[in-house]
């Protein structure tokens, strides 16, 4: 597969900061927990072809409204005369699974990712896993979208996006980690056990109806919506003083 993107440039702009640099971890060429920025144009990787790339240009879209939508409520959360103020945002939950597994996909075939013992290498997304990100075929009950139960912010947001897989010598990559703006989500492309606890995704929830975000007073909601449900409930996002 080659000759497009697996992450459009115009989406790693708007989640940039300066629209030029954007901050990433966990690749190959980085120490351990290191961050560091680089340009945006450095990190777009060749993919999918023209015509596959379009079929799924739409995700990109999705991706950047849904980041778009936790920074404006983040943001009004540092305003004191937008802090009562009403906000409620609508998505589709399988459409950013997808642009999720879209992404994990062309990070881990670039080459730029690593395991936690050696860079990812030679690896190629498996048939069933390419049906899905296509719209052919469904994710599997347990695979798709984790968000952990509740978060604890402080008033200041720290403004980033990063993604890295997750994945062991036994299985190889299974999943993804994605964070917009200190908000966690994973991606799971395997089944978790029954009791989560011990795992990595301990304290999340499978596929919330909805994300929270709330000062205590005031709430805003970004809404998740599932043709197959999940475990439901709610991503409760508390802001703190």
């Amino acid at each position: 597969m080659s000759g497009e993107h697996y992450i459009s440039h115009g989406l790693l702009k708007s989640l940039s900061e300066d629209g030029v640099m954007i901050e990433i971890e966990g690749v190959p060429w980085l120490k351990d927990s290191e961050r560091k920025k680089f340009p945006t144009k450095r990190l777009v990787s060749n993919i999918l072809c023209k015509r596959h790339n379009e079929a799924l240009a739409g995700l990109d879209s999705i991706a950047n409204r849904f980041f778009l939508s936790i920074d404006k409520i983040d943001k009004s959360y540092e305003t004191v005369h937008q802090r009562d103020e009403e906000m409620i945002f609508d998505f589709n939950g399988h459409d950013i699974e997808r642009w999720m597994l879209k992404t994990l996909c062309g990070l881990v075939y670039s080459g730029i990712s690593s395991s936690q013992s050696a860079r990812i290498e030679a690896w190629k997304p498996n048939h069933q896993w390419l049906q899905i990100l296509f719209g052919e075929d469904r994710f599997l009950s347990g695979w798709g979208f984790y968000g952990l139960a509740r978060i604890y912010h402080e008033s200041v947001i720290n403004r980033t996006f990063q993604c890295a897989p997750i994945s062991n010598d036994s299985l190889g990559v299974y999943g993804s980690v994605t964070i917009l703006n200190n908000k966690k989500f994973l991606l799971a492309m395997i089944r978790p056990p029954a009791n989560k606890e011990g795992t990595i995704l301990a304290g999340y929830v499978y596929r919330p109806n909805d994300l929270v975000m709330t000062s205590g007073e005031h709430k805003k909601v970004i809404g998740l919506s599932w043709d197959l449900a999940g475990e439901g409930g709610s991503m409760v996002i508390q802001y703190m003083a």
